[in-house]
């Protein structure tokens, strides 16, 4: 539960590394830890409040780069990402919203194809090694790992007592409508209040500075 809260603080923490006034910076904050969804999900056995965790703090490790034009808050991003896809495997879709501005942080101080270039493997790669040592398996009985993988995708894939969704439109529908009906309120109302009001915060992180940050966190 600890773990899970520190989600509310990287939000904060994050709006005040990319600029914005430390009142929207409460209120980001006051949103996320008020989500119904959020809460329940917290003290649920199940990982993925911890996995959000671990993604918004790369998302601010990687904005204290961009601020501060160091490549050591780079590579401590490229580690939260590794952890929170060693949390749970879905977190991989963020590596390339890291791996990619971190790049353009780097060309922006280097100037250097070659270095960028070397500077993208070795992040990509410490992401990797993060993941496998949080994920042991995936060496020590790499067939047993990937037996499981599979396993997984296949229930999800065939039904899960209603939790399966068919891909392309469906499921972009069906994400769509858990954010604007689920995600910050039980009464679908609010949420749908609230949801417009995060619309428009991504609107104005994308319009202000820095904004690669803003559009690799609204990308992803």
């Amino acid at each position: 539960l600890v773990l899970c809260s520190l989600s509310i603080l990287w939000v904060y923490l994050l709006h005040i590394t990319l600029g914005r006034d430390r009142r929207e910076a409460f209120l980001a904050g006051a949103i996320l830890a008020t989500s119904w969804e959020v809460q329940y999900h917290s003290r649920w056995m199940a990982p993925d409040e911890v996995m959000m965790q671990f993604v918004l703090l790369s998302f601010l490790l990687l904005s204290l780069g961009w601020a501060a034009k160091k490549i050591s808050w780079l590579y401590l991003s490229a580690i939260a990402v590794g952890l929170a896809i060693g949390t749970k495997y879905n977190a991989v879709i963020g590596l390339p919203f890291v791996i990619c501005p971190a790049m353009v942080v780097i060309w922006q101080q280097q100037r250097s194809a070659a270095t960028v270039l070397k500077h993208g493997v070795a992040l990509g790669g410490t992401s990797l090694l993060v993941f496998l040592m949080t994920s042991p398996a995936a060496v020590i009985d790499p067939f047993h790992f990937f037996y499981q993988f599979q396993l997984q995708r296949r229930v999800y894939a065939a039904g899960w007592y209603g939790y399966t969704v068919q891909p392309g439109l469906a499921y972009f529908l069906a994400t769509l409508k858990y954010f604007a009906l689920q995600l910050f309120s039980h009464y679908w109302s609010l949420s749908i209040v609230l949801s417009v009001f995060c619309l428009i915060g991504f609107v104005s992180l994308v319009a202000g500075k820095p904004r690669l940050p803003a559009l690799a966190m609204t990308g992803f």
